[in-house]
């Protein structure tokens, strides 16, 4: 956040090197999947009726920390292969540089 802030001039000068300490500054893979909606009785193995499994769904889709937690590069740190498919169907797949594809 604070190098996104001082801007690209400031970080180029005085940073040398990005240490991430954790995997959520380059989103979670984990997060593909409740965006598709893996039911969330199957991920807490309950048995949910379908009225809470559509209002959970509705809540993941739509919550706006869902898009910061997709995969992504941050800045030229590419944490994700390149040719690695985070989501794959029949008609397709997609990479980290094609999540943007994928949540539309």
């Amino acid at each position: 956040y604070c190098l996104s802030i001082l801007g690209d001039a400031w970080t180029r000068k005085f940073v040398s090197q990005v240490i991430f300490v954790g995997p959520a500054v380059m989103g979670s893979p984990k997060q593909l999947s409740a965006f598709a909606h893996n039911p969330a009785s199957t991920i807490a193995g309950l048995s949910l009726p379908t009225g809470i499994e559509v209002f959970l769904r509705e809540c993941m889709v739509r919550a706006p920390s869902m898009a910061c937690l997709l995969p992504c590069h941050v800045g030229d740190a590419h944490v994700f292969s390149e040719d690695h498919k985070f989501v794959v169907t029949p008609s397709r797949s997609y990479t980290v540089s094609q999540i943007g594809e994928y949540i539309e």
